[in-house]
């Protein structure tokens, strides 16, 4: 959410933001809330703050498209590609991998023939229609637990790996976790 907060401000992109876990109205708080580097608790109260005005207005441009109906990979790359601008940059976020589903039962019969058939669409799709594709996915837990991420730290990471132009690993250290808990 953070890239994608960043990127809508540059005119020249369009974005779009695929969220498989909550809805538009959700999203759209947790953004508000990044931008301005306020708690939104309350919606109601959101004119309190001139920080949180300004995230609004941002917000309520339409520079961006958020989406959160289905977890079909069908229906998501038809909506992607419904929405491309041609005057502009087309970035896309997809959070998350592992919550994307197939009505083609061919290629879901194992979550590696899964990700493998949505990560060569994902390629092919990049390169047809130029668009830049930010897509979140899961670490497994030893890996978190031990502190060593990799790329076979990856949910079913071989096509992740093969499909990838570029593959950033984010995590909190040990120190910010524990900084957390105390707080």
């Amino acid at each position: 959410m953070n890239i994608f907060n960043e990127c809508i401000d540059d005119k020249n992109n369009y974005c779009q933001y695929y969220n498989l876990e909550i809805n538009d109205e959700q999203v759209i708080k947790r953004l508000i809330a990044i931008d301005s580097k306020e708690k939104i608790i309350d919606t109601s109260k959101i004119d309190e703050k001139d920080s949180i005005k300004r995230s609004v207005k941002k917000y309520s441009t339409g520079s961006y498209y958020i989406y959160n109906d289905s977890s079909m990979w069908e229906r998501i790359q038809a909506e992607i590609i419904s929405h491309l601008k041609k005057d502009k940059k087309n970035i896309v976020f997809i959070d998350h991998l592992g919550l994307i589903g197939l009505e083609n039962r061919n290629f879901n019969k194992t979550n590696y023939e899964r990700v493998t058939y949505i990560m060569k669409q994902l390629r092919k799709l990049c390169r047809r229609y130029k668009v830049l594709v930010f897509l979140a996915s899961q670490c497994d837990r030893s890996s978190l637990r031990n502190g060593k991420i990799t790329l076979h730290s990856l949910k079913d990471s071989g096509e992740i790996e093969n499909s990838s132009t570029h593959v950033i690993l984010l995590y909190e250290s040990e120190d910010k976790q524990t900084e957390d808990r105390k707080s």
